[in-house]
């Protein structure tokens, strides 16, 4: 930079910077891009300090230039009687951006020009204040931010006046309103009140004689039907296939709640369940059904459906979003300390099954060595009343209470066989049935009432092309294919009311044969995945879940037993009881 005027004028004690045109080695220039950066110090110069800014220089695409090659312009000239120039040092610092430093000798206010081919870069002219000494720059800082803070604080005080005006005046208001309020508030409370205790009172009768007559009349209607119910449940959507790009599922619940359609097909059936439904909506309809085994009734309830979709879910559940099995004893525990416990004794005792590949094993038995030899299955009951099998030496656990009972399902459900294959990745395989023995006796009278329930999570069915299993997946499928082909048979026998039934075909047919072919109630839930991928085999599940709601059982009947009548059979036998034993006379 040229200096055009020498000496510093009133600038004593000021050291004058050296003479020179600002020249940086040439290279790519800055254009017009450049501009002036940040003042230092920020509020202005002292005299006889450095002071000074930064250049930052940026080529055509506002990028900043680190090659040099600029040649600026730079001036500082006094303004009003300060009318002189300063000098001023401009380094390059390597970075794209250049340092300009000066000296003043004398207070003012100075102008700043900085030029890059003949043009005003950005931010240039600016104009700096030159203080005499750093008292009078704190001053000059001081005073700003005192006149910014009074002028806030005014503002702030005038809206809190306004407001505090306003407040006053609504709260004059509200004094005169509020007792006014009050008691016409309260009046009409009190009158609600007595209005809604009435109600409640008259409710709570109703609701009492309506819950006796519908569980009469629910009882009467399941032993008049002697169906097999059938329930459906659409699983939702899982996270994969909502990624995969499915957004419909192939299978709807109609809002009847009874109707289902999957494609062109129409089912119907005793309860249908959407993708939203809760574990609490659907055993809200089974309940009824499992406590009837305090009643002395058989009760089987089964889950099938193909891989995937929700069986175990709707069965067993999550911790914490128990399904079937742990709410059914839940419930009949409510009602045995509710209900029942002053006038009835009762006993229940648990075991669980599994059926993998066509064995039967004891899955309360397994220890840490394993799985133990499989169990044979002998018959038991009357022949043609409540003819069935049972596992020969299975191991029977007593429980008292909700918690027990879990205790004894989690270690159970633990040793259940679970594999990998291509549709899911925590498949069981293996069929499993909660066997509960309900055994009470009536305090006064000695009345004997048992019943049994059981719980059967099926194995899914599943298409073995599409499992792609091999090795010991692929024995478990086919066994897990044929048992279900065998209760299919049993099913389709049922229907047609052949007088031979294959029971005896598969190991889980031989299981549940006093729940299908006996007076049991009994309920399928038929659990559907809603993909399309898996549309074929869905109806398939429709489609048999509409052969079971055909089968006709026979009336459930409930297994009842006089102690006393008992005692007095046990005196010495009569030549007519002798002559029915030998078959000479029914019994």
């Amino acid at each position: 930079v040229q200096n055009d005027a020498a000496e510093a004028e009133g600038g004593a004690g000021a050291e004058p910077l050296l003479d020179a045109p600002v020249v940086v080695v040439e290279g790519k220039p800055s254009y017009l891009e450049t501009s002036i950066g940040e003042f230092l110090p920020k509020c202005g110069a002292i005299v006889g300090q450095v002071a000074g800014f930064d250049v930052v220089a940026r080529d055509e695409n506002g990028n900043q230039c680190t090659s040099g090659g600029d040649v600026f312009e730079v001036e500082m000239t006094g303004k009003g009687g300060t009318n002189r120039t300063v000098d001023v040092v401009v380094e390059d610092q390597k970075d794209g951006s250049y340092a300009a430093r000066y000296v003043v000798g004398q207070e003012g206010m100075y102008t700043i020009s900085v030029k890059l081919g003949g043009e005003h870069v950005r931010g240039s002219p600016s104009n700096v204040v030159v203080f005499k000494d750093i008292k009078k720059l704190a001053e000059q800082e001081m005073e700003k931010r005192l006149a910014h803070t009074v002028a806030a604080l005014r503002s702030s005080v005038s809206e809190a006046r306004q407001l505090h005006r306003s407040l006053k005046s609504e709260s004059a208001s509200l004094a005169s309103f509020i007792p006014v309020l009050v008691e016409s508030t309260k009046n009409g409370v009190n009158e609600a009140l007595a209005v809604q205790n009435v109600l409640l009172e008259e409710s709570r009768a109703s609701f009492q004689r309506e819950a006796v007559e519908r569980k009469r009349l629910h009882n009467l209607v399941q032993e008049l039907k002697g169906n097999i119910r059938v329930f459906c449940r659409v699983k939702p959507l899982s996270d994969e296939e909502i990624r995969a790009g499915q957004r419909a599922p192939a299978v709807k619940v109609r809002e009847d709640g009874r109707s289902i359609t999957c494609g062109q097909h129409l089912f119907e059936y005793d309860r249908a369940f959407g993708p939203h439904s809760t574990q609490e909506n659907v055993f809200e309809d089974v309940s009824g059904l499992v406590t009837s085994v305090l009643d002395g009734y058989n009760v089987c309830i089964f889950a099938y459906g193909q891989t995937g979709a929700g069986k175990t879910w709707t069965m067993e559940g999550p911790p914490g979003d128990p399904g079937i099995n742990y709410r059914a004893l839940g419930a009949l525990f409510e009602c045995i300390r509710n209900e029942r416990g002053a006038d009835y004794t009762y006993t229940v005792n648990t075991n669980m099954l599994e059926v993998y590949n066509e064995q039967v094993y004891d899955l309360l038995a397994m220890g840490p060595e394993g799985r133990a030899d499989g169990l044979d299955l002998v018959t038991s009951g009357r022949k043609g009343d409540k003819e069935g099998f049972a596992a020969q030496g299975v191991s029977t656990v007593s429980v008292n209470s909700p918690e027990e009972v879990k205790a004894v399902m989690t270690h159970g459900f633990c040793n259940r066989a679970v594999g990998v294959h291509d549709i899911n990745a925590h498949s069981s395989r293996s069929h499993c049935l909660l066997v509960v023995n309900v055994e009470g006796v009536n305090s006064s009278s000695g009345l004997r009432m048992s019943g049994k329930l059981t719980l059967c999570d099926l194995a899914g069915s599943e298409r073995i092309s599409k499992t792609h299993a091999t090795g010991l997946t692929l024995t478990e499928a086919q066994n897990i294919n044929n048992s279900l082909l065998s209760l299919g048979n049993v099913i389709s026998a049922l229907v047609t009311g052949n007088a031979h039934v294959p029971y005896r075909n598969s190991k889980l047919t031989m299981l549940l044969q006093d729940s299908l072919g006996g007076d049991a109630k009994a309920l399928m839930v038929c659990n559907l995945a809603p993909s399309n991928l898996f549309a074929s085999e869905t109806v398939a599940s429709l489609q048999f879940a509409q052969k079971v709601s055909s089968v006709e059982l026979r009336t459930p009947r409930r297994n009842l037993e006089d102690t006393e009548q008992d005692k007095r059979r046990a005196k010495p036998k009569s030549a007519s009881a002798s002559a029915a034993r030998l078959g000479l006379a029914k019994p």
